[in-house]
């Protein structure tokens, strides 16, 4: 009992009769310590009341001695099966804590819900508004393109940024658009203008990043707000700050000063480019084209220099790539990496640039409308097809969730929404189902049969066999031969 109330125990084993106190009491105690721990009684007193009370205590197994290997080994694999389940389950839990705590951050630093308001949901979350001064950082992380929709590598970088601001007491990590960490800065202390402290630590994290993942980042944040209301404005500085690093090659830690420093000229502009934006989602044409005549207006009228107009149109990029996040698209559909080259070509001349600028708005507006055509329900429909055409491929769901332009969080939800089962669920119930019909035509080898309906283990196909059917794959093999003898 003591090495039980110090240590994470998740099975015990016992006898009854022992000196000190019985193996009954000792269940007794177990169980009103913590009932979530399995027991198992060994015994060789075949007594109805000790079977009564076993009962009563909610034990596993009760087994004679002499205990039989196999009959030991059954409810052992039984409850490591229950054991991986709950942790699956727990894990499944803690990631849906995350990805609604993600949404509630974003939406709450982009300005789509009233911090104050939603006071008691942000405190759910433990994230405590009161009495400070806020700020956003924008941390984008170049990774691989074989490692991007890797959720372990996704974790990695994750844990390694919440490590860093846990130490550093900076305030809370979330999720942001295009695979952005963003931080929601909290300074309870009193106001202080002075931006190096935060310079030199995002430094360290940067190096950090590097030199432990070896990953290539660039920071940008924003100015300090009294107003949580404000905070929205701190994110957009951060946006603006991380979109000007082209302007500054080889930093990689950029403050929002810093962006105003170079682009003084932008603050003479009176175009507001949330007008441009509303017009494409709506594709008001007449609209979209008197935006961009007043934008190249400003520009020859401003002198704006090349360095500043490409930061503006690179902006105009994000906002838009923004806007196809919104619907779950996926953005690389209407940028791809020739966007920069595109941007750099077109300011150098105005004529080319109107066109660009009307050809973005039509093309990301016609892939708006092609996202809203796609009902959840046709989508799901779409997947498990997929998934019913392709289960015996080592696909993952972040892999389908590429191939449907939607995130791999929202699918995972909508798929368990839509179906009742999780999707590792689904794809095990098919492969299983698939190893049955093969193994009864008696044409294959059973490890053939693994391979073919997609397992690379065979350890890990008898425990999804066991966990679908509810016996072992040796059993329905008994079953089978039985059935195929009475014939």
């Amino acid at each position: 009992m003591e090495k039980i109330k110090y240590e994470r125990v998740d099975l015990v084993i016992t006898d009854v009769r022992m000196p000190g106190m019985d193996g009954i009491e000792l269940c007794r105690q177990v169980k009103e310590y913590d009932d979530s721990i399995e027991i198992i009684i060994i015994s060789g007193y075949n007594d109805f009341e000790y079977a009564r009370k076993a009962i009563e205590y909610n034990v596993k197994a009760y087994l004679l001695k002499p205990v039989m290997p196999n009959e030991l080994e059954e409810q052992l694999i039984d409850i490591k099966d229950k054991l991986d389940m709950k942790l699956e389950l727990q894990q499944e839990e803690r990631r849906k804590r995350e990805i609604l705590k993600d949404k509630l951050l974003y939406e709450f630093v982009s300005g789509y819900i009233d911090g104050i308001k939603r006071e008691t949901d942000l405190k759910r979350y433990d994230i405590d508004l009161a009495h400070g001064i806020y700020n956003i950082a924008l941390i984008s992380v170049d990774v691989d393109e074989d490692k991007r929709h890797e959720e372990s590598a996704k974790h990695q970088i994750r844990n390694t940024i919440e490590s860093f601001v846990r130490q550093h007491r900076l305030g809370y990590v979330y999720e942001d658009i295009n695979g952005m960490f963003g931080i929601l800065i909290l300074r309870q202390e009193p106001y202080d203008t002075d931006i190096y402290p935060l310079d030199r630590k995002f430094e360290t994290l940067s190096s950090i990043l590097e030199k432990d993942l070896g990953l290539r980042v660039a920071i940008g944040y924003g100015t300090y707000k009294t107003e949580p209301s404000n905070i929205k404005i701190a994110r957009q500085e951060a946006l603006q700050s991380l979109e000007s690093r082209v302007l500054n090659k080889g930093k990689r830690v950029i403050s929002y000063y810093d962006f105003a420093k170079k682009g003084e000229q932008l603050w003479n502009l009176k175009w507001d480019k949330d007008n441009f934006i509303k017009a494409v989602e709506e594709m008001d044409e007449e609209s979209i084209h008197n935006q961009v005549d007043e934008f190249i207006e400003n520009i020859i009228s401003n002198q704006i220099t090349k360095d500043i107009l490409k930061s503006m149109l690179i902006s105009i990029v994000w906002d838009l790539s923004v806007l196809i996040q919104r619907y779950n698209g996926d953005v690389n559909r209407v940028f791809d990496h020739t966007a920069l080259d595109e941007i750099d070509d077109v300011c150098r001349d105005i004529n080319k640039m109107k066109d660009w600028a009307v050809k973005m708005s039509r093309e990301t507006h016609g892939y708006i409308i092609e996202l809203k055509s796609q009902s959840t329900k046709s989508l799901i429909e779409h997947v498990v097809e997929y998934i019913d055409a392709n289960y015996c491929q080592d696909i993952t769901l972040s892999q389908i969730a590429d191939k449907f332009y939607v995130s791999h969080a929202y699918l995972g939800q909508l798929f368990k929404e839509k179906t009742g089962v999780f999707f590792s669920q689904y794809i095990n119930t098919k492969r299983i189902e698939k190893a049955k019909e093969l193994y009864m035509t008696g044409r294959f080898k059973v490890y053939e049969i693994i391979e073919k309906v997609g397992y690379k283990h065979s350890e890990y196909f008898y425990r999804q066999f066991k966990k679908c059917e509810g016996i072992t794959f040796a059993e329905f093999r008994n079953r089978v031969e039985n059935t195929q003898a009475e014939r």
